[in-house]
């Protein structure tokens, strides 16, 4: 993603990068709008409504910055395993899934195999680790900003 470039450069303890200059906004203007004042609008939020019979799966990343990965457990993260994939209770009762069951997350960009845990998470989605899931997610970027979508339509069965 362009706009974290700079991180690459950083090379020692206290460097650091400061997006849009040495300093944003200085004195409320902001230069590179017209007027120096920045424009706001509403937009329409993209349908995330899953088709029927797939889960939205949402990536976890906790508090780590991007993939500091020790070993199965993650201690950054609550010494989880690495391969939960968190299922609401709805619709583990509803799938016939108990905790620690063996479970496969499929779509058209590949599969994954893992753990479920029962957690409370939104009936209808899912939550996976990521890097561990980026098998499922595909390469769609927001057209504005460029950013990865690190959500995907996924089905869920028993392995």
């Amino acid at each position: 993603m362009p706009l974290y470039a700079g991180v690459g450069a950083l090379e020692k303890e206290g460097d650091s990068v400061q997006y849009g200059g040495p300093r944003l906004l200085e004195g409320g203007v902001c230069p590179k709008m017209p007027n120096g004042r920045a424009r706001f609008s509403a937009l329409a939020l993209p349908d995330s409504e899953a088709p029927e019979g797939l889960f939205v799966l949402a990536t976890r990343r906790g508090r780590q910055f991007n993939s500091m990965i020790w070993s199965k457990k993650d201690p950054l993260t609550g010494s989880r395993r690495r391969d939960d994939v968190f299922v609401s209770r709805e619709d583990a009762a509803r799938l016939g899934l108990a905790d620690g069951d063996p479970v496969v997350l499929r779509n058209e960009t590949g599969a994954f195999r893992g753990v479920a845990k029962i957690e409370d998470v939104h009936p209808g989605t899912l939550q996976a680790y990521w890097p561990e899931t980026n098998v499922l997610v595909s390469n769609r970027l927001d057209p504005e900003s460029r950013e990865p979508d690190f959500n995907a339509f996924v089905s869920l069965e028993r392995a």
